[in-house]
């Protein structure tokens, strides 16, 4: 996961600095991060029902923390001192096998470098934003699945705004929160 977190942070610093073309391989690392943002929301909602495997006794545990963490960097399960394997442990593993899975679902997806015009407002951040392929970058530019680049406007911003603060299960941030545009409900 410290993999994808620094190959996206590099590719988002580029964007960041003007790069406006995204190769295969770029492609890729945009989704890999966006299935680790909304999977690590989904298991931070729904945590790990049997924190050990019922019936069973490790021979070895692992009550060290220097141990733990030297094992969790080389990516080894362990036991602790309560013979329990650590909810972020197996929560790691899962995540590492869904974003497997999930890779497969979205090989080849396609992002596009939305950008907001001047003075058309800024992007919120959701917690989640799994019902639409879309992922923030900064108040003003935003990845969107299955588009070419463009520069949009208030409209755009609003819309996605919008489906941000319904996607979003606990909460939303954003840089200048008075200029993010939304549609307003009819009362």
């Amino acid at each position: 996961m410290l993999q994808i977190e620094s190959t996206y942070q590099n590719l988002a610093e580029r964007v960041l600095a003007g790069q406006d073309n995204l190769n295969e391989e770029e492609n890729a690392a945009i989704t890999d991060f966006y299935l680790l943002w909304n999977l690590r929301q989904r298991a931070k909602s729904n945590p790990p029902q049997f924190p050990g495997i019922p019936g069973w006794r490790p021979k070895v545990i692992i009550s060290e923390k220097n141990e733990q963490e030297r094992m969790e960097k080389a990516g080894i399960a362990y036991w602790n001192q309560e013979g329990k394997l650590p909810d972020h442990v197996s929560v790691g593993t899962s995540l590492q096998l869904e974003i497997l899975a999930e890779r497969e679902r979205m090989n080849g997806t396609k992002w596009g470098i939305f950008t907001v015009k001047a003075r058309n407002g800024e992007f919120l951040v959701p917690d989640r934003l799994s019902e639409h392929t879309a992922l923030p970058l900064s108040p003003r530019i935003c990845f969107v699945a299955g588009y070419s680049n463009r520069n949009v406007d208030s409209s755009f911003v609003r819309q996605y705004n919008s489906l941000a603060i319904a996607n979003a299960e606990k909460f939303y941030f954003a840089s200048h929160i008075k200029n993010c545009p939304i549609f307003l409900r009819a009362k």
